[in-house]
């Protein structure tokens, strides 16, 4: 079956999420709740904090009374404040950034290997502006300067290929874009199962980011 092209791209960054949980301290299983392979553009949810974040926000939040209402919108309008109130706490928002960005920019890293092009050459495309978006998204609210944020996408870049480079771990990559271009909503825990089961076959390392 030939793999459409947007399903090895969001497997990549289904891929990233799963090597990226332990730096989140998630759970790799959970670390995405499911894919909507509806949409043209297609999207993935899954956790947007660390636990380390999602613990000092929700302290904040006790401590001060507000409003779960008020909470939530803070966490979608407001993300910098949580952020901040999460660092004042004393979490490591250098760890979740450089999750973050390497979420980010794995979908395109998994389409320029489908399509045999340097990483350079598929991140200038229109079709992977979100995806540079949500990486500058992530840079600013941690703080980082743009030399920073553009070490870290190299940096996050060689570690995904070098990763990739373990035969499992791409055909684990694979499965999901397999399981992806089925269409619809394909929930995380599936996306999981085939991911970790190809791995579980070839008896080598999970591949989690320490």
């Amino acid at each position: 079956m030939k793999i459409p092209l947007i399903a090895s791209h969001q497997a990549g960054h289904v891929a990233a999420r799963f090597l990226t949980a332990k730096l989140m301290g998630h759970n790799p299983a959970a670390a995405v709740d499911f894919v909507d392979m509806h949409r043209r553009d297609s999207a993935i949810y899954g956790p947007l904090f660390s636990k380390a974040i999602e613990a000092a926000w929700a302290v904040f939040v006790v401590r001060f009374g507000v409003d779960p209402a008020r909470a939530a919108r803070v966490v979608n309008d407001d993300t910098w404040i949580v952020i901040q109130v999460a660092r004042n706490a004393g979490a490591n928002i250098d760890h979740w950034a450089i999750a973050k960005v390497t979420q980010a920019i794995a979908g395109p890293a998994a389409e320029a290997r489908v399509r045999r092009l340097s990483f350079w050459q598929v991140i200038d495309q229109p079709t992977c502006a979100s995806d540079v978006d949500e990486a500058v998204r992530v840079a600013d609210l941690a703080g980082w300067s743009e030399q920073r944020l553009g070490d870290c996408i190299v940096s996050s870049v060689e570690w995904l290929y070098e990763a990739w480079s373990y035969r499992p771990a791409w055909k684990a990559l694979v499965a999901v874009a397999e399981l992806l271009a089925q269409g619809g909503r394909v929930e995380g825990e599936d996306c999981w199962k085939v991911y970790s089961s190809v791995l579980a076959e070839a008896d080598g390392p999970m591949l989690v980011a320490a």
